[in-house]
């Protein structure tokens, strides 16, 4: 069980190495993204009216 253990630790230890070593993305700003988003429909619920 021990070395199971120390196996698994192992290769998460790795998975969590190569992860930090991949260049961090940015985001894309959200004047970007916003067109893309103003586009798409709204779901079936959200079409009501709005009730505060």
């Amino acid at each position: 069980m021990e070395r199971v253990a120390e196996h698994l630790l192992s290769a998460r230890l790795k998975q969590l190495d190569e992860r930090s070593a991949a260049p961090a993305r940015r985001p894309a700003s959200w004047t970007e993204r916003l067109p893309g988003l103003a586009g798409r429909p709204l779901d079936g619920d959200a079409t009501g009216a709005v009730i505060a």
